[in-house]
């Protein structure tokens, strides 16, 4: 008969607690010290050791993909960029610096990224979004393609509504729909990731045109749009191809606003995907 050794589970020691803050001693919160009488008297304000793990949330809450949750101008300085991409980035911070100390007052509303597949739009653009949440303003990253798809089908689904025979999946799309029109129009930042991938229907020019348009006269509102295409070859994407194709007026005042209220900012260097 063979003898089998009774061999104990192995129990982790338990986690020791991590000590608390030094600053506010564990509370999360802190006060100023101002005297009695003084507009901060008394007002609890967030703590260093707390704030960066607000940002992440509310980054995270921001409609942004999972797997690019962590981007950040950290993150992306990590990275093997080329003096190129290092300097683009310097740009976007320094056009971030003057924002959010005087954003009625910016002259331009918008960045226009673009430039070759992988070179790091997106994680530049999400890196802005990053710093501009971390500022306590309100902010959301969405594909363009996504947005387009979403207010289609919420304009399909509204009239199948109004000729009475929708269902519930054409209310959820069409109050969808409402949603992200709203969103889009209201939020303080917003990143428009990949612009030109969708086709230049007159219905996409129309609903682009119209967000650009309502985003760039609200005080204060920065959209930042990235894109493999320049706005010169943005302009060829959408241009019909015959005489009997839409016209495209709005592609040309979209194009026109792009110069008008965003900085062109091009992004060069190495494939960053490939690295």
């Amino acid at each position: 008969m063979s003898h089998v050794s009774h061999i104990e589970p192995y129990i982790p020691p338990p986690l020791k607690p991590l000590p608390p803050c030094p600053i506010c001693k564990g509370a999360g919160f802190t006060r100023l010290d101002v005297p009695v009488g003084h507009p901060q008297f008394g007002k609890p304000q967030r703590c260093q050791c707390t704030l960066a793990e607000h940002t992440q949330a509310v980054f995270e809450r921001a409609t942004i993909p999972h797997t690019l949750h962590d981007c950040s101008f950290e993150s992306l300085s990590r990275l093997p960029n080329t003096s190129e991409q290092q300097t683009a980035a310097l740009k976007i911070q320094a056009f971030l610096l003057e924002y959010l100390h005087h954003p009625s007052s910016t002259h331009k509303h918008g960045l226009y990224v673009w430039g070759q597949l992988g070179r790091g739009k997106t994680g530049l653009a999400l890196s802005a979004l990053r710093v501009v949440l971390a500022a306590g303003k309100t902010g959301s990253y969405l594909p363009a393609s996504d947005l387009f798809s979403t207010l289609y089908e919420a304009i399909a689904a509204s009239q199948r509504l109004m000729r009475s025979y929708g269902d519930d999946d054409d209310r959820a799309e069409d109050m969808e729909g409402a949603r992200v029109l709203r969103m889009v129009e209201t939020v303080e930042c917003l990143v428009l990731d990949d612009l030109g991938v969708e086709c230049g229907s007159r219905f996409v020019l129309s609903h682009l045109y119209r967000i650009i348009e309502k985003r760039r006269s609200s005080r204060g509102f920065l959209t930042i749009i990235t894109s493999n295409h320049s706005a010169d070859s943005l302009t060829q994407h959408w241009k019909p191809e015959s005489s009997r194709a839409a016209p495209f007026e709005n592609a040309l005042r979209i194009i026109e606003r792009i110069g008008e209220s965003f900085i062109s900012l091009p992004v060069t260097g190495r494939n960053l995907r490939q690295h």
